[in-house]
Formats: structure tokens, sequence, C-alpha cells
């Protein structure tokens, strides 16, 4: 969803977005206008406007005008910059989705990204989390208080162990987001075109590393670079070579 206090500013990127919207009965015309949208969004600086409002109208337009590699790479590049964003983690999840993987085989099982969330991120939203944890702490200190009162075994120990819930709950949650935020300064890029394939070399020559084309919108790390093409890896650490000119890279 994009940021009401962007919605309200008369930005040339936030015209085209309305316009798209108010199009949508009308898909070239609208994902025409979107297209607009993420062009615009990329060069605007606006004050008062967080970066992470403007990767997300940049990635959200991107999306809806059906050009999903770069939406993905727009997502990236958002959390780079701001990798704790709830709204960009769950546009790039979206986004994700979309993806068409084969229904089974070895580059299904390699390149799909699986959405593993961290203990903490199984809350998606930080806030929510965060009242959870404080409300333990402090119930756990009521309780507590109670328990210095009434010299109740059993409520020293419910008193005690809501404090160590809510610290246990704060730890993980600062581990998962740095765990998150490394993933998210990976150099990354992202499978643009169709019929893009994975070789063993740089060159056609070489033999394809899977028998399947690399779906649109796949996600892959830079390992090395040799001229106009690019030494990859999967998700799952199959490495090959494909062409600079068949993928989009993340701005970072």
């Amino acid at each position: 969803m994009i940021p009401l206090l962007l919605l309200l500013n008369t930005i040339p990127a936030v015209e085209w977005y309305a316009q798209g919207v108010a199009q949508r009965n009308d898909r070239d015309a609208a994902q025409a206008a979107f297209l607009q949208a993420a062009r615009s969004a990329t060069d605007e600086q606006v004050a008062g406007i967080p970066d992470s409002g403007l990767a997300l109208l940049r990635a959200r337009s991107y999306f809806l005008a059906g050009d999903l590699a770069q939406s993905i790479a727009a997502y990236h590049a958002g959390l780079a910059n701001d990798p704790h964003d709830d709204d960009l983690r769950e546009g790039l999840r979206e986004a994700r989705q979309q993806v068409v993987y084969p229904d089974s085989g070895m580059l299904r099982a390699e390149c799909r990204l699986a959405d593993k969330l961290g203990i903490s991120h199984q809350i998606r939203d930080k806030l929510t989390y965060q009242v959870i944890a404080m409300a333990c702490f402090l119930v756990g200190w009521l309780v507590l208080a109670r328990a210095w009162i009434t010299r109740g075994r059993v409520w020293w120990v419910l008193g005690a162990s809501l404090i160590i819930v809510s610290g246990t709950m704060l730890l993980f949650r600062w581990r998962d987001d740095r765990q998150f935020a490394w993933q998210m300064i990976r150099p990354v890029v992202v499978v643009a075109e169709l019929g893009t394939v994975l070789y063993a070399g740089n060159s056609p020559d070489y033999p394809r590393v899977f028998r399947e084309d690399l779906p649109l919108g796949v996600e892959l790390t830079i390992v090395s670079e040799r001229g106009r093409w690019l030494m990859v890896k999967t998700a799952g650490g199959t490495v090959g070579w494909l062409p600079r000119a068949q993928i989009v890279s993340v701005d970072r």
C-alpha cells in the first residue's frame, strides 16, 4: 500500500499513479500510466517524503505496469536503504509470488527462494510485535510487584518468565532484522527476459546448466563479471553464466 503522505503529494509520479488507478478498466492505458509513474519516481526527491516511500511507489508502479523484474529490483533497492520497512518487505513477497517456476525439477529446487521468515518475522507488523513484547515486560513487572506483596512463589516464577519472554522476543527481532538486512546488501540481479539461459561458461557455446530457461523475475547473486557476461549463483548455490543484457541490476 502506498503511504497516504505520498499520495497527498502532487509530484508527477503520484499523478501518473493516480491516473493509472483511474484507468484500471483499460489495461493498456493503466499499465502505460503506471510505467510513467515508476520512471518519474526514480528521479523524484521530495522534502518530507522518505526514500522508502518513493521506493515503494516505484516498485508498486512497476508491478502494476506488468514489469515484474523491475518491480523486484526496485523493492531490493528500497530495502537496501531501509531493510526494516514492512511495506517494502510485504511488497517484495507479493512480487516473488508472481514468478512462475516449473512444477518440478532441478531448476525449481535451485532457483526458488524459500520465504523463510525468522521467528520474530512471523508477526510481520513490527509495531504489533513490539507492543506484544512490551506488554509482556510490563505485565511481568506487575506480577512481580504482586509477588512481593503476597510472597507467592508462583507469582515470582510467572513474573520472571514474562520478563524473560519479553527480552527474548526483542533479541529475536534484532537478530532476524540483522539477517534480513544482510540479505538485502548482497549484489543481486533479476532475470528480465523470457528465454534467459544459464550457461556453464561465459558463452552460448557452453552447455546449459538447466534444461529449462530461467523464469522471469528470478533473483540471482553476482559472483563475478567478465565483459558482457555475469557469473551468478542461484538460491540453491548453483553457479553459472548469463548475458548482462538479460538482467536488471539492483540500484544500491
